[in-house]
């Protein structure tokens, strides 16, 4: 399952030798908390298959995710999923379900990482940023997923992110880039 390792993706854990590391990450996941909006492309690689996602996000609390074969709209408390047969209102518990497990590994954040490591300066995809990596391990709806998290950064906002993850015994490699994106609009759907 891909929604465990990618949602904890975020994730932190202190350590007082590290401290200083720490502070740097916990101000760039600041940093993203006051975005007022910003765009994530996905590509995750398991089990030999490639889905690409694309996700738009409106904090505090709306998000359409467009996935292969899968489209969602959450917002605030309500959500729409279309799989190909036209929009489905999403039933109340599974809309709060889904949008709980987002809004946890967000508020999350610093908190569920281990082994930070600052690593200065670093190439990446022809350009260069300020680099952190950690590990990251939770549990979404009973089902544990690990993860080592190399995080990309300009301006104290995350770039790109590179998810090695394990989730039911499947290991998954995801790929995240970040863009800032103040047009975004997110609406109910027709």
């Amino acid at each position: 399952m891909r929604i465990p390792t990618t949602l904890f993706a975020l994730a932190l854990l202190a350590s007082p030798a590290l401290a200083d590391c720490k502070a740097e990450l916990a101000s760039v996941f600041e940093t993203v908390k006051t975005q007022k909006s910003y765009r994530v492309a996905m590509s995750t690689t398991s089990g030999g298959a490639t889905t690409k996602s694309d996700v738009n996000v409106i904090l505090p609390d709306k998000f359409h995710v467009k996935s292969t074969g899968m489209e969602m709209i959450m917002m605030k408390k309500e959500a729409w999923m279309n799989v190909g047969a036209g929009w489905q209102v999403m039933p109340a518990p599974m809309a709060a379900m889904t949008s709980n497990m987002i809004r946890t590994g967000m508020q999350q954040g610093i908190n569920a990482a281990s082994n930070i490591k600052c690593l200065g300066q670093k190439e990446y995809q022809g350009s260069s940023y300020k680099t952190y990596s950690f590990d990251s391990k939770g549990k979404v709806m009973g089902i544990a997923s690990t993860a080592k998290v190399t995080m990309y950064t300009k301006a104290n906002m995350p770039v790109w992110m590179v998810v090695d993850g394990k989730a039911m015994g499947t290991a998954s490699k995801t790929v995240q880039k970040f863009t800032p994106d103040s047009t975004i609009k997110i609406v109910k759907p027709q």
